[in-house]
């Protein structure tokens, strides 16, 4: 069951100015592996991880939570098609690269969210004071997509699937979880890349020397090259022949380090999200991204975006000052309303609901 809710409040302010400081949490672990690539020009300590085993998908919606992914406090819709105007400069086909919603008409957006996250604690709560708690923890992206992404092998079309990471509300992200389509030139299997780089750019300045760490990518797992794949793809409606897909990817939250191996994002850390789709191995915005993100065509590389909501990985709720369009706020003036922004995926209600 997919459970959500954004709760807006106003409260009227008469008789103070208000500064709320923003509070950023940090700590660190080591990394657990030096990649093994004999290609890789990477200085980074980054984790080999295309041995890993995968969590059950289904633990999950069973464990713990899939939740719609929020832009200013609704559910994302995308536009489909080459009028879809949230697109990077290069148009948003092929159909596979381009996010979807069941559109109507093959344009408007439809009535199906197109990007979702989720949460599986492995069993054991994270526990500040025992950073083993987090080693069997997995964080989960689902996106909505026009076409089969599904080459007639197990890896994925020769495209990249992307869900970039702000991590510290500078509008700029610092990883990016890339399935990077066609890796190895059509072999079999395809790999799941965890990049990170923090400057302020949305672009990578070298793919390979930002790569921290690296999983399994099939569209399946039912044949033993691909039984560690941390993807999936998932074809919605197999009686209609223009249906969506699917696309799933699950990261070990040990996976989001620096280049020192230095843990930088825990369950209980504030990030937002932005889902995209490219052809390109530095730019993951250069074809389809989820919603109007404050750019358009090729700029989007050069500024600070509006990613979306913010949450907590865990799923644990929200709380945060806010302006009317559900943007983080910390400054007030006097007579002015003040919003308190509040997301708990464990709420059941109707996540349009803004009051």
């Amino acid at each position: 069951m997919y459970k959500h809710t954004t709760k807006l409040c106003a409260i009227s302010l008469a008789t103070s100015l208000i500064y709320l400081p923003m509070v950023v949490q940090a700590a660190y672990t080591d990394c657990t592996a030096i990649l093994n690539d004999p290609n890789s020009t990477s200085s980074a300590i980054c984790h080999d991880g295309m041995s890993d085993l995968p969590t059950d998908w289904t633990n999950f919606e069973l464990y713990g939570y899939v939740s719609p992914y929020t832009y200013h406090g609704a559910p994302v819709h995308d536009h489909e098609g080459s009028s879809d105007p949230s697109n990077g400069g290069t148009g948003v086909q092929p159909a596979d690269a381009d996010l979807a919603s069941d559109s109507p008409n093959g344009a408007d957006p439809g009535s199906a969210t197109t990007p979702l996250y989720g949460y599986y604690d492995g069993g054991t709560p994270y526990d500040a004071n025992d950073v083993t708690t987090l080693n069997d923890d997995f964080i989960m992206f689902r996106m909505r997509i026009d076409a089969d992404p599904r080459t007639a092998k197990e890896d994925f079309e020769t495209h990249h699937w992307n869900v970039l990471f702000d991590t510290d509300n500078d509008g700029y992200k610092e990883f990016w979880v890339d399935i990077n389509g066609g890796a190895f030139l059509d072999a079999d299997p395809d790999e799941l890349r965890i990049l990170y780089e923090n400057n302020s750019s949305q672009v990578l300045t070298d793919d390979d020397t930002a790569i921290v760490a690296n999983f399994i990518a099939c569209h399946h797992d039912t044949v033993a090259l691909c039984t560690n794949s941390h993807t999936r793809a998932i074809e919605i409606d197999p009686s209609d022949p223009d249906t969506d897909f699917y696309i799933d990817i699950q990261v070990p939250m040990t996976a989001f380090k620096d280049y020192n191996g230095n843990q930088l994002l825990y369950p209980d850390n504030i990030v937002g999200f932005i889902y995209a789709t490219s052809a390109s191995d530095h730019d993951p915005l250069q074809k389809d991204f989820m919603e109007d993100i404050g750019c358009s065509g090729y700029i989007c590389a050069t500024i600070a975006l509006d990613f979306g909501d913010p949450v907590k990985p865990s799923g644990e709720p929200i709380l945060f000052f806010a302006n009317k369009e559900l943007v983080n706020q910390d400054v007030y003036v006097i007579g002015e309303d003040i919003y308190l922004f509040v997301r708990d995926v464990d709420a059941n209600q109707d996540p349009a609901a803004v009051n």
